[in-house]
């Protein structure tokens, strides 16, 4: 989108309404990679309540743009104790 155009629909609809889009779109996003997170086992834990994930630049964009975690057909199972 060129700047003009983003001024026209800055003035059109408000500082305010474009702020809350970008939020909306960050939340989404991350939400996006906590739900591929979930699918794939962490690469370490400290203290059974902290997961690492290790993830190169192929796997994020994977993650954030790819089809959508939920939609995928393999699905890495989790093992976690009970309490």
């Amino acid at each position: 989108m060129d700047s003009e155009t983003c001024a026209r629909l800055s003035r059109e609809k408000g500082t305010q309404y474009w702020e809350k889009k970008i939020e909306d779109f960050e939340q989404l996003r991350f939400a996006r990679l906590c739900a591929h997170l979930r699918r794939r086992k962490p690469d370490a834990e400290v203290g059974y309540s902290i997961l690492i994930y290790r993830m190169a630049d192929a796997e994020a964009t994977e993650a954030l743009e790819g089809e959508p975690a939920e939609l995928r057909k393999t699905q890495v199972n989790i093992e976690r104790n009970s309490l």
